[in-house]
């Protein structure tokens, strides 16, 4: 049973993250159970100094920090994506264009069931204001199929949704049934095989979609943060750009770990290629 969520306190953090900048680490990532929720549960005299604490502090403390870095927040809850976020994130550059904003289904049936705080028509708005606010923000999401009860109907309201907000990627995953969870007396139960159909429907949807949102970077440039190993298959380099753009491009292994601007070139339903652009050797 997992317990209360517990806020780690921003000296914490703050020295966790100059360490690791002064390490040579060029993207720090926020992660937590409920990342939106921290500074719930801090104490009033704790939070004295703080006109409203919340998630952004932290950002305003790391963003003070010196050096070479950027930062992204990892998976937050769409209750938690607020227009304070949104105008720090817009007007950071160091802050990272990309937020994963969970979705579940896109089936407001589906999303009582689940006991979502949300409905469809309410996180489509989210997202909305996220691409108004925040030029060329990559939302990318996790959508699972088979959760008990989903009918046919409430499975094709979630493809329609998937083609209707476009994400720029979506992690699909099929319902697992654990016990303890309200969900594993639910019924009726979703066969392995209507799972798996559901599954690959939903992929080709998501594919779709995340092609759309990476051809309008065509023969723009993007600051792509280089892994420390080449890609597996086709041995050229690979990295993420701010806005979660994984980008495969020819280049020496002296590039590794560092950001580096790269022209995207080709955009497929499976990559994206572009070419170093090496700004120092233009005149």
């Amino acid at each position: 049973m997992r317990g209360a969520s517990v806020s780690r306190p921003i000296k914490e953090v703050v020295e966790e993250v100059k360490t690791l900048v002064g390490n040579g680490f060029k993207e720090i990532v926020l992660t937590g159970i409920c990342l939106g929720a921290w500074g719930k549960d801090m104490s009033p005299s704790w939070a004295a100094s703080y006109a409203s604490l919340g998630l952004v502090d932290v950002l305003k403390a790391i963003n003070g920090i010196g050096g070479d870095f950027r930062i992204r927040l990892s998976s937050i809850e769409p209750i938690y994506v607020t227009g304070e976020l949104l105008r720090f994130i817009a007007e950071n550059s160091r802050m990272c264009r990309h937020l994963h904003i969970p979705l579940q289904s896109g089936d407001d049936d589906v999303l009582k069931r689940m006991k979502r705080p949300y409905t469809s028509e309410g996180y489509k708005a989210i997202v909305d204001d996220c691409r108004k606010k925040i030029e060329g923000i990559a939302i990318t999401t996790d959508i699972m199929v088979g959760f008990p009860g989903e009918s046919e109907e409430n499975f094709k309201n979630t493809v329609r949704f998937v083609k209707d907000v476009l994400p720029a990627r979506t992690h699909i995953f099929t319902f697992s049934k654990r016990a303890g969870t309200a969900a594993f007396e639910m019924k009726p139960e979703i066969d392995i095989d209507t799972m798996k159909r559901r599954y690959c429907e939903l992929n080709v949807a998501a594919l779709g979609s995340s092609c759309l949102y990476r051809s309008d970077f065509l023969d723009k440039k993007l600051d792509i943060l280089v892994e420390s190993k080449r890609d597996r298959l086709s041995g050229m380099l690979a990295g993420y750009s701010g806005n979660y753009i994984r980008t495969l491009f020819e280049g020496a292994d002296s590039l590794m770990k560092n950001i580096v601007p790269v022209k995207i070139y080709d955009v497929n339903l499976i990559r994206t290629l572009g070419v170093y652009e090496d700004d120092s050797k233009r005149s």
